[in-house]
């Protein structure tokens, strides 16, 4: 597949915006993410040693750690808050070794039960 242009020389930031809010800095570490493509825009996800709970059309999802690259589609408008949790900080929520998650996402209320956190 051809490289989208809109990758090149940074222009994604035309269409994108990126926060970082402050939580608990010994927990984790918040992210937002919002975009609005006219066209679908295919966007390559690097992996982190973390596990993060996202928040994203009214649904909540824990992501375990990456062993390589994902590619996300991103169309029309859309945005997501997420939480990076530090290294050792998900295993108490999760009553599980980390690796259970290695490369796989979860609906969040398999760790949290019916009532997941809600979005800050």
């Amino acid at each position: 597949m051809p490289r989208d242009a809109r990758e090149l020389g940074s222009a994604w930031t035309r269409y994108q915006r990126h926060d970082y809010p402050s939580p608990s800095p010994d927990l984790a570490r918040y992210w937002v993410v919002s975009w609005s493509y006219r066209e679908s825009y295919r966007q390559k996800i690097v992996p982190y040693p973390n596990v993060h709970l996202t928040f994203q059309g009214g649904g909540a999802t824990v992501h375990g750690v990456s062993s390589g690259f994902q590619v996300k589609v991103l169309e029309g408008d859309g945005g997501v808050f997420g939480v990076e949790f530090r290294p050792g900080c998900f295993r108490p929520f999760l009553g599980a070794p980390v690796a259970t998650l290695a490369d796989r996402s979860i609906d969040a209320r398999e760790v949290f039960g019916s009532d997941p956190p809600a979005e800050p």
